[in-house]
Order: structure tokens, then sequence, then C-alpha cells
């Protein structure tokens, strides 16, 4: 039997961790070196290390960023392949998934590179299959802004191009879409949607250890619903368009791979590719923004080192200035001055 490898795509901060973590119901294993919990994400990421680094890599190799907004596309995959990814992305895999009937691998660069994981995963003989994670953009927006200062029409736009790569480079595949809000309200049921859509089996053991330890209410820092998203002038209505057809194919369980859906889909990406010049444009304004900072951080620390120099020289001079008043003050001095007038006066 092939083995099953279960693809979680998403945006950063949509809830991509609790998606990740839950497959452990399902008896996936996440990975032998999985990233650790930190302040920002307490129950932990269930992300796999070496996937994440592979990812940064190839992000570099291609002058981008997580952050970036302009769409990875054919040409990037292609020159990815050439120089060497494409091998060294599917003998990483091949050794993750050894000997595990299923797998699940989460890192939110997997969406933003997806072009090129989908030749990975056309050419690895491997059953894939995706999960969708959905949160309202909104959340995700104010999430960003208060973590990484993003400004929140940024964070809009970085959903929409990790939505949309999903939403094409999976077409036709064995897909599902989860929404975060659903699954911390009631796990059971959209835990149901994925075991109905993939095959699987829920081990009712694994499925209680996961609601009382990783379902938490309180996770949810931000709670906006779908109605504060359409009353946010900020939000483009591209970004509103697509979130109403996600939160339809989640809500309702719309089939996402219906010809309707399918060509709902395609009608938004053929407008979000209009706007696609305008994100390269953008990006590149990132990147001279971040040499520019740079750049400024350097002479800060110029500035620090120099101000360091001149303490400890203005230290040196005080301390100087110290043991020649001690000095002056002294009896010695006196007697030595008195005797050094005295000699002025008596010799010529």
């Amino acid at each position: 039997m092939k083995p099953h490898i279960i693809i979680i795509l998403g945006m950063h901060r949509s809830g991509t961790s609790l998606v990740s973590r839950s497959l452990r119901v399902f008896g996936a294993d996440l990975g032998d070196n999985l990233f650790p919990a930190d302040s920002d994400n307490a129950k932990g990421y269930w992300e796999d290390i070496d996937l994440i680094n592979l990812n940064k890599e190839m992000l570099a190799c291609l002058n981008a960023e997580w952050d970036h907004l302009r769409p990875i596309d054919a040409a990037d995959a292609t020159r990815l392949c050439e120089e060497g990814y494409l091998r060294r992305a599917l003998e990483l895999l091949s050794r993750k998934v050894a000997d595990k009937h299923v797998s699940g691998f989460k890192d939110p660069r997997f969406a933003q590179l997806f072009p090129f994981w989908r030749i990975v995963f056309r050419e690895c003989g491997m059953r894939v299959s995706y999960i969708l994670a959905l949160r309202n953009p909104l959340n995700v927006a104010q999430s960003l802004e208060k973590r990484n200062q993003i400004e929140k029409t940024e964070g809009y736009m970085m959903w929409l191009a990790h939505i949309m790569n999903s939403l094409t480079g999976t077409e036709g595949s064995e897909r599902v879409a989860v929404d975060y809000d659903r699954l911390i309200h009631d796990p059971d049921i959209e835990m149901r949607k994925i075991a109905t859509a993939f095959s699987l089996t829920i081990d009712a053991d694994e499925m209680e250890l996961f609601k009382s330890t990783f379902v938490d209410q309180n996770m949810r820092h931000n709670a906006f619903g779908p109605e504060d998203l359409e009353n946010d002038p900020t939000c483009p209505s591209l970004i509103k368009k697509t979130y109403k057809l996600l939160c339809d194919i989640a809500t309702d369980g719309s089939n996402i791979n219906q010809h309707d859906v399918i060509k709902s889909i395609n009608d938004i990406d053929s407008e979000y590719k209009k706007i696609s010049y305008l994100l390269k444009l953008c990006d590149n304004k990132s990147i001279k923004i971040r040499e520019c900072l740079e750049n400024v951080y350097e002479y800060e620390s110029d500035i620090r080192s120099m101000s360091k120099s001149i303490s400890e020289y203005k230290y040196y001079i005080s301390s100087l200035e110290e043991k020649i008043s001690n000095i002056e003050t002294s009896i010695l001095w006196k007697i030595e001055n008195k005797v050094y007038r005295l000699i002025r006066k008596i010799l010529p």
C-alpha cells in the first residue's frame, strides 16, 4: 500500500498548527524533528524542522521571504527543480514517510511554494491529500499586525496569496476545507469531515486527548465573524468574495471539486492574477525597505560602539582629572609649588 501523506495548506496564523495536531487522531505521524513550542504557540507548531528549513532555503533561492505577496509561479518552480531542489525534496519526503502508513506535514510555506511542491507530490508516487485550513482573514490580519507589525491590508493580501495558491494548485485532488473556528467550537464534526473525505479511522482515545488538551477556546485571541470582515472598509472586495466562497464550502459541506465550485475559484483566480504585478511591485518595495532597515541597524550598531568608546574615554579623562586634582591639593604639591616659585625669583 502506498504511503498516505496529508498536507496542511493555509496562511500563517490560520490554525494550521491545531489542524496538524488533529491528524494524530487518525494515527498520522507528524515528523521526527518537530519545531518546539514557544510563547507565540504554546501548544506546539507540529511542523517538521527539516521541511521548514528546506522551504526557507528555496524561498531564499528565489529572493523571497515568508511574508512576500507575489505568487510563486511555474517559472520559479522550474528554477528550483533545476537548482536540484526536486531531488532533495523527494529524498527528504521519502525518508520522512518510510515505514509510515499515514503522515501529516504542515508549514504555511507549502502554500507559498505550492507550484514547486505540486511537482514533488506528483513525482513522489504516494497518495497525497490536502487540508485547506481556513480562518477569517480579519482574524489573520489582526494577529499578524500584533505579532509582526504587518499592516492589516498587507496581511489581507498575504492571506489571499496563500489561499489562491492552495485552491488552484490542488484542483482535482483529494482535498477538504476545515474552518479553524468550527474546529474549536465543534471538533467532532470537523474531524468526521476529514475522516470521511480521506477514508480514515478516528481513534476514540486520541480524539478525547485532542479535545481535552489541544482544543481551547482561549486560543481564539481574535474572534471576528463574517459580518466584521464584510463591514471592514480596508478589506478588498476580492478577499471578501473568496472568504464567502470558502465559508460556503466548509460550512455546508459542499464538494470542493464540484464543477460550479471550481468555476467560482477560477473566476476569483482570474481577478487575482490581474493584480499580481502590483504584488510583485510591493515585494520589491519591501526588499528595498528591508535593505534600508539593515543599513540603519548597522549604523545604529556603529553608533552604539562609538558611544561606548566615547564613554570609556570620558571615564578615562575624568579619572585623570581626579588624579590631577588630588595631586594639586596634596601637601607635597603645595610645598613643591612654593619651592618652584622661590627658585624662579632667585634665579635670573
